[in-house]
């Protein structure tokens, strides 16, 4: 016989809820569920005390949030109340957790689901609820069986929510005390996003805490747990962007995910954080707030965990881990040699191991896989430990972090004594590089560059497999796939001991990066991008030990500034501005302190920084800079030289910029007559200003004067070039666009369908700059009026920056925003704000609001907008779509 099941429950157990909803369900029996039942504009009052009225059985889904729960106890007493009264209302509870009820579900009979959930046996759960309510097919989809309560145990595969969670540890213990305190924390702190920080010394233990944490309440989770390295900027942003991937943020068809700025990035996370409530974020070893800010601020749902080793930069309730108390330093070796137990001769001398080691996890981790590797007895390594007499009795000494770096000392210096060369050598290389997922390809790459033997051995994949093995013998370090992971104490000890080696180790490994980023410098595919964001990283990390060493020698302070050159032009690249200055800066810091601040080679950075500000929008900071390279230059060189001419160049643009045009054209000429004269009129470089000059011109609304200048620069690209080259295509674009703007439409078209004979020759139909004739020739449709055709190339342009640049690409804003003047034109202006719209926001994250191109967007989008007439004010609708610094 059907009955009516009302399911009363707490939001932490929904998941559950409607698993036993939806296995009722599929033997005909009628649910009344809130999360099915009732939606938006419902009246939640009214709704639950309909489902009261109208339900046979109430089925209470048992756990300690249920029973602390006042709304649910409103639900159940409800039920109680009226079946006292006779009302034909029966309440079967069922128990999901491992808690006791008391008061009137003391004496009530439940179906007791704890144990089959945790043995993770579906099959057993379901036929306890069918028999314990007594109930004999689908009308809603019954839910995945939910993943196990938090007890500590391993997952079948697929329950388990959206994680880059590395292998639990095997040898985890102890910390029971901060693991319960951070438990406690997050499930009491009530609503909004709740921030903890674990604090404490470098190798205490803080990561493996906070992944134990996530193993071991993994199961609370249902939307995602993401373990962050926060330690640099570059390392945080690509592990957000790999949770970004995941979780699907990343716009369809969006092949260039890496061209993502961090703005872009942060703001589809927040759009994920503020529509998902049940996930966990770690952010680990966090050196600076500023790298997590952007990814956080804001943030009002789920929990976030930081590790950090600066109490300081705590955020959120604080919970320190300190050393080992002696009880849980024994337990840990005696996990750690549980295969081995034998090698613990005795209490006695687990004891004295464990004192010498301070009790410090990261020396007790070394220890272990010594004793472990080598098969010697604890008494053993305490014997080998006091031959070599470099730490006698770390117990009998006071606490401190300098004894912990000698405990470690201790343990590692034995461990090296085992390594053959080759594995000597791959690790010395290690300790300079990021301590995270240093892929093993960049040493291949740069395979002739590495010392011998290891040169030989890493070049044969058996004998490297053997190298790598030793290393991961010993603890020295990890591995996931192709990449091996150090801890970074292990690293600060391991270049201390070879700072006085008879080979440059940090020479080595600046070398072989430099020539790996120099190798990728032009990014001109998304390959190259991608293999930047692996490896950026880690070239920051050798660039900051270089910086530090060779800062005050001139000869390598010159290798440490390419490699500031080569990571700036990198993340130049990718579109993250703000790190490419702060490279080039600091290159730029060295050049001034070596060579001083009138050479020539500080004045190349300061042109590079002016590039950098005027892509950002920045024209006065970036004439600042080209004025004092052009300085330097009229002064060394004189002002005649051609290095002085481009520099005139350089300026003449930024001014053009700036809207001032007849300053433009004066630096403009000033280059021009320098390279007529230095290189005659027929030179590519002569032609090149000429036309710069003819952009001037055309900006200026001088079409005449510009087409007289592209003319001049067309000669000499067909004479110097040929008929069929990209840079004569380029020069007929622009011949076609001042025709176009002259009303000359035939003559315009011939002059554009000319140039796209030639891209779609010489470059193919799908390059990018074929696609800038195609929207060049969709202009001169929507110039004729002719808006149907100009939507029909303009589609054909954006199918080509979208596959080949991606939907968040600088240009893509260019077409979105062409193609919503024609919508605009034609006087559909709900379908220009659409498209405005798309323009506005990508200028927005990766240019800021105070561009001039994200300015011009802004203003043609309310102009649509007003012209729309729809009723809410143009700031108010900018302010609740894009946030407030959208209004300024």
């Amino acid at each position: 016989m059907a009955e009516t099941y009302f399911i009363s429950y707490t939001g932490r157990d929904e998941e559950w809820a409607k698993w036993i909803a939806g296995v009722l369900e599929e033997r005909g029996q009628t649910v009344l569920i809130q999360a099915w039942d009732i939606r938006a504009g419902d009246n939640f009052v009214s709704k639950m005390n309909e489902f009261v009225k109208k339900c046979d059985v109430c089925i209470p889904v048992l756990s300690q949030a249920y029973l602390e729960s006042e709304f649910c106890e409103e639900e159940w007493t409800n039920i109680y109340a009226m079946a006292v009264k006779g009302k034909n209302k029966r309440m079967i509870p069922v128990r999901i957790t491992d808690v006791i009820p008391d008061g009137l579900f003391h004496a009530t009979v439940y179906v007791d689901l704890f144990h089959a959930i945790n043995a993770h046996d579906e099959k057993t759960a379901e036929q306890l609820l069918v028999e314990g309510v007594s109930v004999e097919k689908s009308l809603r989809q019954k839910p995945a069986f939910p993943t196990a309560s938090a007890i500590p145990r391993a997952m079948f595969p697929g329950t388990l929510p959206s994680n880059n969670l590395p292998e639990r540890n095997p040898h985890f213990s102890g910390r029971e005390g901060p693991l319960n305190e951070i438990h406690t924390q997050f499930q009491s702190g009530g609503a909004g996003c709740i921030k903890q920080t674990i604090t404490g010394l470098g190798g205490v233990g803080k990561t493996q805490t906070a992944t134990e944490y996530a193993w071991r309440f993994i199961s609370e989770y249902k939307d995602a747990v993401w373990l962050v390295n926060a330690e640099t900027e570059i390392a945080a942003f690509n592990d957000c962007l790999s949770f970004a991937k995941a979780a699907g943020l990343i716009p369809e068809n969006m092949d260039e995910t890496q061209e993502l700025t961090p703005k872009q990035l942060a703001s589809y996370l927040k759009s994920w954080f503020a529509s998902h409530n049940s996930w966990l974020f770690i952010f680990d070893n966090v050196e600076n707030n500023k790298v997590i800010a952007p990814y956080i601020s804001g943030v009002q749902t789920g929990h976030l965990l930081i590790t950090t080793r600066n109490r300081e930069l705590k955020q959120g309730k604080s919970v320190d881990i300190e050393l080992f108390t002696p009880d849980e330093a024994m337990q840990f070796m005696r996990d750690r040699l549980c295969e081995n137990i034998n090698l613990i001769d005795s209490e006695p001398v687990l004891t004295s191991l464990v004192e010498r080691m301070n009790c410090f996890p990261l020396a007790l981790e070394q220890a272990g896989a010594y004793i472990e590797s080598t098969n010697r007895s604890c008494s053993d390594y305490l014997a080998l430990l006091d031959k070599r007499g470099k730490l006698k009795t770390l117990a009998a000494r006071q606490s401190s972090p300098t004894n912990y770096h000698l405990a470690v000392t201790e343990t590692l210096s034995l461990s090296f004594d085992k390594l053959g060369e080759s594995a000597r050598q791959l690790f010395n290389l290690c300790t300079y590089m990021s301590p995270d997922e240093i892929p093993l390809a960049f040493f291949w790459r740069q395979l002739e560059r590495l010392p011998k033997p290891l040169q030989e051995d890493f070049g044969d994949d058996f004998e490297q497999d053997e190298i790598i093995a030793e290393l991961l013998n010993y603890s020295l370090v990890k591995r996931d796939g192709d990449y091996l992971s150090m801890h970074r104490l292990i690293q600060e000890i391991g270049r201390d001991q070879i700072n006085d080696s008879e080979l440059d180790w940090l020479g080595i490994c600046a070398d072989a990066m430099i020539e790996d980023l120099r190798e990728i410098a032009n990014y001109s595919n998304y390959a190259q991008r991608e293999q930047f964001a692996r490896i950026a990283g880690h070239g920051a990390a050798i660039a900051e030990h270089a910086g530090e060493r060779y800062r005050n020698d001139a000869d390598e302070a010159d290798r440490t500034v390419w490699l500031y050159h080569f990571i700036g032009v990198g993340s130049e690249a990718l579109a993250r501005y703000d790190q490419a200055l702060m490279w080039y800066q600091k290159a730029l810091m060295i050049r001034e302190e070596t060579l001083g601040k009138e050479h020539l080679s500080t004045a190349a950075t300061y042109n590079i920084i002016a590039y950098v500000c005027t892509y950002q929008g920045d024209y006065p900071k970036a004439l600042e800079w080209n004025q004092k390279a052009l300085a330097i230059h009229e002064k060394v060189l004189g002002r005649e030289h051609l290095t002085t001419a481009a520099t005139y160049n350089d300026v003449a643009l930024v001014y053009s910029h700036l809207g001032d045009y007849p300053r433009a054209l004066e630096w403009g000429r000033k280059a021009i007559e320098i390279k007529e004269k230095e290189l005659g009129t027929e030179h590519l470089s002569t032609a090149a200003s000429y036309n710069d000059v003819a952009l001037v011109c055309g900006s200026q609304g001088d079409y005449p004067r510009a087409l007289e200048w592209f003319l001049k620069a067309s000669a000499v690209f067909e004479k110097e070039l040929g008929m069929e080259h990209p840079y004569t295509a380029t020069t007929y674009n622009n011949i076609a666009y001042v025709c176009s703007h002259q009303g000359d439409y035939t003559e315009a078209l011939e002059w554009g369908l000319k140039a796209l004979a030639i891209r779609e020759k010489v470059l193919g139909a799908e390059h990018p700059d074929t696609a800038t004739t195609y929207n060049n020739i969709a202009f001169i449709y929507s110039h004729q009026g002719n808006y149907d055709q100009a939507l029909e190339w303009h589609w054909k342009a954006l199918a080509i920056r979208e596959k080949v640049l991606g939907k968040e690409h600088r240009d893509i804003a260019v077409t979105y925003s062409d193609v919503a003047f024609i919508y605009d034109s034609q006087g559909d202006y709900p379908k220009a704000l659409e498209w405005y719209e798309k323009s506005y926001r990508i200028l927005l994250y990766e240019l800021g609001n105070f561009h001039p191109n994200t300015k011009t967007v802004k203003r043609d989008m309310e102009a649509a907008y007003r012209s729309a007439n729809l009723d809410e004010p143009f700031e108010i609708w900018l302010e609740k779509k894009y946030g407030f610094i959208a209004v300024l």
